[in-house]
């Protein structure tokens, strides 16, 4: 395996990783949800502990998307699966946040 080939088929899910990482570190390190949170949403009850769930399952869904680069390298078909369960869970997870923090 050379390293255009491993650029070619895993490049965008490592970019990826990279964007939630840095969101994740913006949400737990400086609470900042202005950028998930639309400028006319309601105040939230408890902002600091929205940010740090929402950093962590950022910082979850980078880590699959990481996985998925390097499943993807072997089998394409299993990474296709796992990113679709990490993303599924991700979109039940978030609903669940945001609910509970109205």
């Amino acid at each position: 395996m050379d390293w255009n080939l491993i650029i070619e088929q895993s490049g965008i899910p490592f970019l990826m990783f990279l964007l939630c990482a840095y969101e994740a570190f913006k949400l737990i390190h400086y609470h900042d949800v202005r950028a998930i949170r639309s400028r006319n949403a309601k105040k939230l009850r408890h902002e600091k502990e929205y940010a740090e769930q929402a950093g962590k399952l950022f910082l979850f869904f980078g880590i699959a998307n990481l996985v998925m680069g390097i499943i993807i390298l072997y089998s394409p078909l299993i990474g296709l699966i796992e990113i679709i369960a990490a993303t599924v869970f991700f979109a039940w997870k978030w609903r669940v946040i945001n609910e509970q923090y109205r």
